[in-house]
């Protein structure tokens, strides 16, 4: 099978939300980043997207569209947008947005409406108050729109089976990818997946035994070599990622991951104990964090 494939990096798909390419009505481009932690029920403001949907309900696309990509600009008129030919069922793009799983392109158009609506006078802080991201819906959003045969920002990846920003954790680790069986195995000029794991000793999808399910994908291209204490060496993996533990404000941050124990480095489980850094910019202490890690192939 032939697919087509992305140079995106992951730190270049966050920097899409970091800095939004938001257009208004009246052509004006204010400067909007979307950065925050959003997950139901602790990290969710439901007054945001009920107000938000009533208003969509009641005038439906009510003004002309601006989509900016890395591609292209797409100009969708209110006509067209309401024929809804080739287009995404809105009310579902909306609901993605405020629950964590919007692309940068849902939040241009959810961001849109709610200025021309007069529910957003402060666009950074409805940002801030209503929109973000959590694990999956970065890393399920990158893969989904960057990866493989690059899905247009149309296609949501929210249905069923789809390997996009609602998919269940274990499901972007699934077979025939193989995990890792040995940290040096790791080749730092790829991306790597890291799917955290339970006490049952499989990835989580939701919660079990009170852990909280999480994702991440690693920058290619980015590593750190480390020399212990008896003269060993290791290395440490730069990740991309959308966490609620993130200090000073829960959402998408970039930690160095290492073993806590590099002398196992060869789990006989292939579950790997990570020594999870702060923030690289700043942040909390150390935490340590049970993974399985995968390649992320090029083909699903």
């Amino acid at each position: 099978m032939t697919v087509k494939t992305s140079a995106v990096r992951p730190s270049e798909y966050k920097a899409r939300y970091e800095t939004l390419n938001l257009t208004l009505e009246d052509g004006s481009k204010p400067p909007v980043t979307i950065t925050h932690y959003r997950l139901r029920p602790d990290f969710f403001n439901p007054a945001g997207m009920t107000a938000f949907l009533a208003k969509l309900t009641a005038n439906k696309i009510d003004m002309d569209l601006v989509v900016n990509t890395p591609i292209m600009t797409e100009n969708i008129s209110r006509v067209d947008a309401n024929k809804g030919v080739g287009l995404p069922n809105w009310n579902t793009l909306a609901r993605y947005a405020f629950l964590g799983k919007g692309s940068p392109e849902a939040c241009q158009i959810v961001l849109q409406l709610a200025s021309h609506w007069g529910i957003a006078p402060n666009l950074q802080q409805y940002a801030d108050d209503y929109l973000g991201l959590d694990c999956n819906g970065f890393v399920g959003n990158y893969l989904w729109h960057t990866w493989g045969d690059l899905k247009d920002w149309k296609d949501l990846g929210v249905v069923e089976g789809q390997k996009g920003p609602d998919c269940g954790i274990s499901g972007y680790l699934d077979p025939p990818r193989k995990f890792i069986s040995k940290w040096e195995d790791i080749d730092t000029s790829k991306s790597y997946i890291f799917g955290r794991v339970g006490a049952s000793g499989n990835v989580i999808d939701s919660k079990e035994a009170g852990e909280i399910a999480h994702i991440v994908i690693t920058e290619p291209d980015e590593r750190q070599d480390i020399t212990l204490d008896d003269g060993s060496k290791t290395f440490a993996v730069k990740t991309v990622e959308s966490t609620a533990t993130n200090k000073p404000t829960p959402g998408l941050s970039y930690h160095w991951y290492k073993l806590r124990d590099p002398t196992k480095n060869h789990p006989a489980n292939k579950i790997f104990e990570i020594d999870r850094g702060p923030d690289i910019s700043g942040g909390p202490t150390h935490q340590f964090i049970k993974f399985k890690i995968v390649e992320r192939d090029v083909t699903t």
